[in-house]
């Protein structure tokens, strides 16, 4: 958590220290994904998981990928120094 945090403030920081140079600095913060990792939890533990979350799915890698394409195109210039959570609403 304490490594987590520390990479979240560090974006934040940067994002400042850099904007005036044109650098945009954002940090994504993914939920439980579907992945080989993941298909090691049981199934009981991920329909709980699926249960809490508001779109009652795991995000994909596809999702965190579409994540970044936004966030690296002409779309996104004024985003920066943001947590850029992507987890279906698990955290709300």
């Amino acid at each position: 958590a304490a490594s987590k945090a520390g990479l979240e403030m560090a974006s934040r920081v940067i994002a400042k220290e850099m904007g005036s140079k044109g650098f945009r600095i954002n940090c994504i913060l993914p939920g439980y994904l579907e992945t080989d990792m993941s298909k090691n939890i049981t199934d009981g533990y991920k329909k709980s998981i699926i249960k809490k979350t508001p779109l009652k799915r795991l995000s994909s890698l596809n999702d965190i990928n579409e994540t970044i394409d936004f966030l690296i195109s002409e779309k996104s210039k004024s985003i920066t120094g943001q947590l850029i959570v992507v987890d279906g609403g698990l955290s709300c």
